[in-house]
């Protein structure tokens, strides 16, 4: 519900009455019927040339002040970033131990599990980071390796190892915050996170 506000103002020169003549209390301030603002605002003012309607104003309630001002600010993220760090190796593990005396060749075969990750902080719906970095973050996959390792000496014993391989990116999300009277944005704050994306394995035969 609004309240109407209405200025009224006086002409500069000034009507004399007579104590015999009576003011017409009833047109100047008319009682309520059910009109409209602008109506009731006509009726006051008319027939009575020494007013004139200055300026109208809607006053909103309190409620809509305070929901106005609960309004005024939006805040959100976005991806900005996005800086590539190369290929990052895990540790290796060993899958077999060859001992001396024995020849020939040794292949490394197998077939893991593998999938990309994050660490860090996500603010940004996945499906907007997939987009920026051109992949999904959680994907999964099945990874064969078969290598031939050739050249061993029959007189060393022999670790056939793996180690898993990433590329990785530190993705920049920051927070804007926005005034919506004024419409003038600013940053916030920022967080930054790892992206890993599997790049399959590493092996090797390393003499013990």
């Amino acid at each position: 519900m609004l309240s109407l506000v209405f200025v009224l103002a006086l002409p500069i020169y000034s009507i004399s009455a007579s104590a015999s003549e009576s003011i017409d209390t009833e047109n100047v301030h008319p009682e309520f019927d059910g009109a409209t603002e602008g109506s009731v605002l006509q009726q006051a003012v008319s027939g009575n040339e020494d007013y004139e309607v200055v300026d109208v104003t809607y006053i909103p309630e309190s409620q809509n002040d305070e929901k106005a001002s609960t309004q005024a600010v939006s805040t959100w993220w976005e991806t900005t970033r996005k800086d590539y760090q190369g290929i990052k190796y895990g540790g290796w593990k060993t899958l077999v131990e060859r001992n001396s005396g024995n020849s020939g060749s040794i292949t490394i075969k197998f077939t893991k599990t593998r999938s990309n990750s994050y660490s860090g902080q996500l603010k940004v719906a996945k499906k907007v980071m997939d987009a920026f970095v051109g992949f999904d973050i959680k994907k999964e996959y099945q990874v064969s390796v078969d290598d031939q390792h050739t050249g061993l000496s029959k007189k060393k014993t022999y670790l056939a190892q793996y180690r898993t391989r990433n590329k990785e990116w530190k993705v920049t999300q920051t927070q804007y915050e926005l005034e919506n009277w004024t419409g003038k944005k600013r940053k916030v704050g920022t967080k930054v996170i790892t992206v890993k994306k599997q790049d399959g394995f590493n092996t090797r035969v390393k003499a013990k």
